[in-house]
This record gives structure tokens, sequence and C-alpha cells, in this order.
């Protein structure tokens, strides 16, 4: 995300002020209008760092909120309710600049129905043998990496977000016990996932890959840089089209979850391995389909 100058940050102080005026004659308490603009400003945080733009970038598309729906919904696993509340800040937002600008690209966007959600997709048996297989055996310069971003995700469940932001001291590989520690952020939970020896072995393995030697980050593209989220979903994207698959890092962690569950019946497992806010969010995730 590049840093605005003086005039684009007092641009959208402005801008603000407008929309704050646009609320405030709606007959909307301030409460209310400070969540909507706030809401507002997350979503251009994001948009920021997702299109490259200085912030705050306020040049955006219909299939930018769509793609902001899709980080609330699989990235960062926002409730359905959560994810409306945001939406309905934008589609203020859009009707604002509909009487600014006369634009709205907020006017398409559907809300989610969070009264019967969809069963989480998975993938089976066969489906993740085929994808592994094809990943094992690239002979891209990312082949290793590529292929252990896969089995960390299939074998932990993390989120791509925890993914990126794994250092590599939060791996630790020990022949009698090896852990993967997800750090605290924000509203999620620090845990600690066991790692199995097959497993332990593959980052043993990718960690001895050549890297500058002041990257920290354990997952790393060019110059050393931390991996993007959104790379880790291309790659992912490209093994699945390669398999004739529909694969994200949330279809992973769907994957793992389902897996975990019927292996184990511990919903109280589930919920510390996964870093579930509780058991009601575990169960929404373990919807089990038939295969």
């Amino acid at each position: 995300m590049a840093l605005a100058n003086d005039n684009q940050i007092l641009a959208w102080q402005n801008k603000r002020n407008l929309f704050e005026m646009y609320l405030r004659q709606s007959g909307l308490t301030q409460d209310t209008i400070n969540a909507y603009v706030r809401d507002v400003e997350k979503f251009l945080i994001w948009l920021s760092r997702h299109t490259g733009q200085e912030f705050p970038a306020t040049d955006f598309e219909e299939n930018d909120v769509e793609a902001y729906k899709r980080y609330l919904l699989e990235t960062i696993e926002r409730s359905p309710s959560s994810i409306n509340r945001n939406l309905q800040s934008l589609r203020k937002y859009g009707r604002f600049m509909l009487a600014t600008e006369g634009i709205n690209p907020v006017q398409g966007i559907d809300l989610l129905d969070g009264t019967n959600p969809a069963p989480p997709i998975t993938l089976t048996k066969t489906e993740i043998d085929r994808l592994v297989s094809i990943a094992r055996t690239r002979s891209a310069k990312t082949a290793v990496r590529d292929f252990t971003i896969l089995q960390i995700l299939l074998q932990t469940g993390i989120r791509v977000s925890e993914l990126v932001n794994l250092h590599l001291s939060d791996v630790e590989l020990h022949r009698d016990e090896s852990i993967l520690i997800i750090r605290k952020k924000g509203k999620q939970r620090s845990r600690k996932i066991p790692l199995h020896a097959e497993l332990r072995k593959l980052l043993n393995t990718y960690m001895q890959q050549p890297r500058p030697s002041d990257a920290s980050y354990f997952f790393i593209g060019r110059g050393g840089k931390p991996l993007a989220t959104r790379s880790v979903q291309q790659i992912l994207s490209h093994l699945g089209t390669i398999a004739g698959l529909d694969v994200s890092a949330k279809v992973l962690r769907n994957t793992y979850a389902k897996s975990l569950w019927q292996q184990t019946n511990n919903l109280s497992m589930l919920v510390q391995r996964m870093g579930y806010k509780n058991m009601e969010s575990a169960l929404r995730h373990i919807i089990i389909t038939p295969e």
C-alpha cells in the first residue's frame, strides 16, 4: 500500500465530512454515523492494499466490493451478520456517491443469506491425492515452496492470513515434537498446532532453500519479501486449474476441519486447532456432506 500525499488525505477528509453530513440528514445517531464511516474506511484500507493504490483508495468498481466480500467471508471468516453490516455501510456510501458523483459501484452487491448457509466446500480424498500429486511433480522454480504451502494448509487448516504472517521462529521442528505457532492477531487467539513427522520433514526441506539472510518470514517471494495473501490464492488457483478443481485456502481449511472432525468427533479440539471463536463457529464449518 503506497502512502498518500497531503492533498489526497485532505481530499478524503473533505469527502468523509460530506458523507457524514449526508448520513446526518437521514436522522442517524452519531454512533451509527461513526460505525458507517469506520466500515467504509476499513474497506478503503483493504482496497489500497488489494489494488496497490495510494491510501485512501477511492476509485473502485463493483468487482472490488465483491472481492472484499469474499475476503471477509473466506480470508478472515467473518460471520454473515458481520459481513452484511459492512455491506450495508458500503451501500450507504454507494448511495452517497450516486448523489454526489452520479455513480454507485455498490448497487449490484447482494447481502449474504445467513439463515441457510451453504455447506462448506471440501475436497474428497481422491481430489486431494490428485492435487498433491500435481504439486509434488512440478518443475517450476517455486515448486518446493508451493508444495509446502499446499501441504501446510491441508495438514493444519490455518487461515491464509496466518500462513503469510508466519515467521521462521513460529515453526519449531524437533524429532520428538514439532509445532506451528500461530500468534495472536486482533480478535484471533494464539495457538499451537502439532505437526506430523511427514510435514516436519517437508518444512525442514523447504527451510534449506536459499533465502536472504534478513528474511524472517517463513514464506517469501521476490527479494525476500513476505508472500502476499493474493499470491498464495493465485498459487492454489493455478494448481487447482491443472488438477481440474476449484481450490482456495478456504477450501483447504474446510477440508482439514471436516477430516479432523471425522477422525476425532472432538469439538473442543476442533475449536483449538482451527482458532475458532467458539463452538458455534466450529459447527458452522463442519456440516458433513456426502462425497
